[in-house]
């Protein structure tokens, strides 16, 4: 398993890339690393899951499934 965050979200003076094509070129790497010949499930949460459905759009051989949270908070 790999965790990453999505390019310029974690260092607070980074610049942000906001572009889903871009995001998902920044994953083809970790992707290919993946040699089991059963491609990889991706799972995102919030943003992360348009990025992963743009992943999977652009690179289908490589991805084999995708979890999408969806998170909401039920306050009284």
């Amino acid at each position: 398993m790999i965790s990453v965050t999505r390019p310029g979200w974690v260092e607070r003076n980074a610049e942000k890339v906001p572009s889903l094509d871009e995001q998902a070129a920044a994953l083809e790497p970790l992707l290919r690393m993946d040699r089991s010949g059963k491609g990889t499930i991706l799972m995102g949460h919030s943003y992360g899951g348009p990025v992963i459905a743009k992943t999977a759009m652009e690179y289908s051989e490589l991805v084999s499934g995708l979890v999408l949270l969806l998170l909401q908070v039920i306050q009284n």
